[in-house]
């Protein structure tokens, strides 16, 4: 039997987040956990890592993104504690590579927040070591010299380092885990007739590239082997060298010709499933006994841009008010590609007429913001098409279209479909009757467009003018409130409230601000120094404007036409330098 020994190792349970350097409000945090641990066991502090309070995390709604098909972890909300959903196999999932991590992301709202974690999975002596046959026929010519060696199949272990194979004794394998665990296979030996040449492959380790995809029957190589010996002792035959591991794997992807030693290809080998493959091959002679040569085989394939990038939507915040700032994160987007080098560099853009633009927060990872204004009375809401391009030659695309709603904010105020009217009423009538209606509309939506009418109460003839009419609020019916007199009124004004201000267009001048004028240093009464021109968006009356200045403590030396807005010299002026005035035009309605 076969024995191996290696001293103990014991491998503690590692707890570590680390944080990279990051953008404010991003973090990548990175842990370790030993395979087998059970379900529910602690991973890492996410909440103490992130600096975020616990009692915090529900209201953000923290969530976990897993970029696998299959969920192995979970977080406990209630600790901010990131805990194994199900047992890890490091061998399952990462097979031989001496690395094995795991990505994912956790997502917080207000404000809308993603981070990154990986989480490396450790391995522990759990598997023990294995022949790939537990009986193994050795033959030997009976010229055979001290020191002769026998070649073995070795034994396989899954485990990676110190927990893999460290010797063989002619008792159980032992690998060097900590506990010690063993595999035997039986070995018969056959001592034969004199057969003293073995099979040599030259080169006794080749290397070939070879495309990815390539027709079924694709010639991979042929092997060099030569025996020095005649007959049969010189006749060779060529066989795979399998493993415990993958015991069919080579013969469903790999075909050997076993009297030619041609390696072909039985299927079409996939660079993202595997971008090398190892092959050892047994040379065998006929003789008795027979003598075999080894040769090993590495096919590296070549990537071919045979795969469109992918877009995962993350997160979508809609709708969006239409008076978000520019900067404003609205979704979440990731992109990947399973292709290698260029292939595999995506690139995503979007259209460019649209108030949006893509900002890379890190590696696969984008967050779509505003980068204008928006306005809902044009533009109610976009269909955002996300296209990712990537680098291969011919390049390959995808796209992803979403919809975004955009949120009314009460920006716009009531418009009148009339800006006067003419009703008649007859004397006398009764209080209540209907003298007419008018009609205002408001482009907003919802709450933001629902109108109230009103009277303005200027009153007429020392009278308030609601003690003839009323109107009413919801759909702008006015009403007599009492009976009218032909003999002691014949016309009402009635003015309906409206929210609009006068705005002076001319000269440009900022609210509160001065103006500067320059004027000769001679001028008479009546010079025109500046004419100011307003206008107010309402309807009418309402928009009939009159001028007039500010007062101060000091007489102005002139004056401003109430209705043209023209500004005149009041007094002569005397010889001196030009004088700058100062004043603060304002209009009414």
């Amino acid at each position: 039997m076969l024995r191996g020994r290696a001293s103990p190792w014991q491998l503690p349970l590692l707890l570590a987040a680390l944080s990279s350097l990051q953008p404010p409000g991003r973090a990548q945090l990175r842990y370790s956990v030993p395979e087998d641990r059970e379900p529910g066991a602690p991973v890492g502090d996410v909440a103490k890592d992130l600096g975020v309070e616990v009692r915090s995390l529900a209201a953000r709604n923290l969530r976990l993104v897993s970029e696998s098909e299959q969920r192995h972890f979970q977080v406990d909300l209630a600790a901010g504690v990131l805990l194994l959903d199900r047992r890890l196999d490091r061998e399952a999932l990462c097979g031989q590579s001496p690395t094995c991590s795991l990505h994912l992301q956790l997502v917080m709202e207000n404000p809308l927040q993603l981070h990154r974690v990986e989480v490396e999975v450790l391995d522990v002596n759990d598997n023990a070591p294995q022949f790939p046959k537990p009986e193994v026929v050795l033959e030997i010519t009976e010229v055979a010299n001290p020191g002769t060696r026998l070649p073995l199949e070795v034994a396989e272990d899954p485990d990676m380092g110190s927990n893999s194979i460290s010797t063989y004794e002619l008792s159980p394998t032992l690998d060097g885990g900590n506990p010690v665990k063993s595999g035997t296979a039986k070995v018969t030996i056959r001592v034969l007739d004199a057969n003293d040449n073995p099979p040599v492959c030259n080169p006794p380790i080749s290397k070939v590239y070879l495309e990815e995809n390539m027709p079924v029957g694709t010639l991979v190589t042929k092997l060099n082997v030569t025996d020095l010996d005649e007959g049969p002792n010189g006749d060779v035959e060529y066989s795979f060298k399998t493993s415990n591991n993958a015991p069919g794997k080579f013969t469903k992807l790999f075909g050997l010709d076993s009297r030619t030693g041609e390696i072909r290809t039985n299927a079409p080998l996939d660079y993202e499933e595997s971008s090398a493959y190892e092959i050892a091959v047994r040379a065998r002679d006929k003789g008795s006994p027979a003598m075999e040569g080894h040769c090993h085989l590495r096919v590296e394939l070549i990537d071919i841009n045979d795969n469109s990038p992918e877009i995962v939507l993350t997160s979508l915040s809609s709708p969006v008010l239409e008076d978000a700032t520019p900067g404003t994160v609205i979704a979440l987007i990731g992109v990947k590609d399973s292709d290698s080098g260029n292939n595999g560099q995506v690139h995503l853009q979007i259209a460019k007429e649209l108030p949006f633009k893509l900002v890379s927060s890190f590696k696969e990872h984008f967050s779509l913001v505003t980068d204008g204004p928006l306005d809902r009375e044009k533009a109610s809401g976009y269909n955002i098409t996300v296209r990712a391009t990537d680098s291969g030659s011919p390049p390959r695309a995808a796209k992803k279209t979403f919809y975004l709603r955009i949120a009314d904010v009460n920006d716009n105020a009531p418009n009148f479909s009339t800006p006067f009217d003419t009703a008649h009423v007859l004397e006398n009538s009764l209080p209540g009757t209907s003298v007419f209606s008018v009609s205002a509309s408001d482009p907003d939506e919802g709450s933001n467009a629902k109108l109230t009418y009103s009277i303005l109460d200027n009153g007429m003839q020392d009278i308030p003018i609601s003690t003839y009419f009323r109107i009413d609020p919801d759909n702008g019916t006015v009403y007599t409130v009492r009976a009218l007199d032909y003999e002691q009124d014949k016309v009402f004004q009635v003015p309906i409230e409206n929210d609009n201000a006068p705005t002076i267009v001319y000269p440009s001048v900022p609210t509160g601000s001065a103006f500067h004028q320059t004027i000769p240093p001679m001028v008479e009464p009546g010079y025109l120094v500046t004419k100011i021109v307003a206008v107010d968006a309402d309807s009418g009356h309402n928009a009939w404007l009159s001028y007039q200045l500010e007062e101060t403590d000091e007489a102005l030396p002139f004056q401003v036409e109430r209705r043209t807005g023209e500004r005149k010299m009041a007094c002569r002026t005397f010889p001196s330098p030009p004088t700058c005035l100062n004043c603060l035009p304002r209009t009414t309605t």
